[in-house]
């Protein structure tokens, strides 16, 4: 069964080095619909990074996912260019999202 993660959200925790004083930081954001796609999930995952990272070394990185639902059909969006349509078509055939 695939499993999707629900627009509940997602967690980034940063675990700086040992040497740093500051511990590092967690954050999280809430999606804006469903997704499988592995390269969506790194994007939100990305951008929570570059907003908060502040250049310490890391020393470990937490990633969560919650609310994780059985995927469904995924709903027809009139307005998605059809080049992205194809490229999600191609990740979930050959098993990468």
């Amino acid at each position: 069964m695939w499993l999707c993660v629900a627009p509940a959200g997602t967690a980034l925790g940063i675990s700086y080095s040992r040497d740093i004083e500051d511990c590092g930081f967690r954050h999280q954001i809430l999606l804006p619909r469903s997704t499988n796609k592995t390269a969506e999930l790194c994007e939100h995952f990305v951008r929570l990074f570059k907003k908060y990272w502040d250049g310490q070394p890391v020393r470990q990185i937490h990633v969560v996912c919650s609310k994780l639902q059985p995927a469904a059909h995924e709903q027809i969006d009139l307005f998605t260019p059809p080049e992205l349509d194809e490229r999600r078509y191609l990740s979930s055939a050959s098993g990468s999202y």
